[in-house]
C-alpha cells in the first residue's frame, strides 16, 4: 500500500517547474510527490482532524487520588521526627 500523509496548512505551494498547487489542511497526499518532499513540513503523518458521527470515547487516565479523607474515613499517616526524615531539627 502507498504510504500518505496529510497537509497541515490551506496554502498554495509552487513546485520546481513554477506550477502552484491549493494545498488544502487535512488533505491526503502521497508521500513520495514531488511537492511532498519539497515540503516536508506542511505534511505529517498524522491527521490533524478526524471527523466522527458519534462522541469519542473518553480518555483512558488514571484515576485522581482523594488529597483529603471523606467524612468518617480515617487516612494513615506516621509522624516521623525531623532525624527520621533526614532533615535538622532546628
Amino acid at each position: 500500500m502507498e504510504r500518505i500523509v496529510y497537509a497541515r496548512i490551506n496554502a498554495r505551494l509552487m513546485d520546481d517547474r513554477g506550477l502552484s498547487y491549493n494545498v488544502v489542511e487535512n488533505q491526503v497526499w502521497a508521500a513520495d510527490d514531488p511537492l511532498v518532499r519539497q515540503y516536508p513540513g506542511n505534511f505529517s503523518d498524522e491527521p490533524i482532524r478526524v471527523l466522527r458521527t458519534v462522541a469519542a470515547p473518553p480518555p483512558t487516565e488514571a484515576p485522581v487520588e482523594r488529597a483529603v479523607a471523606a467524612p468518617g474515613q480515617k487516612r494513615g499517616y506516621i509522624r516521623r521526627t525531623p532525624k527520621e526524615a533526614g532533615r535538622p531539627a532546628w
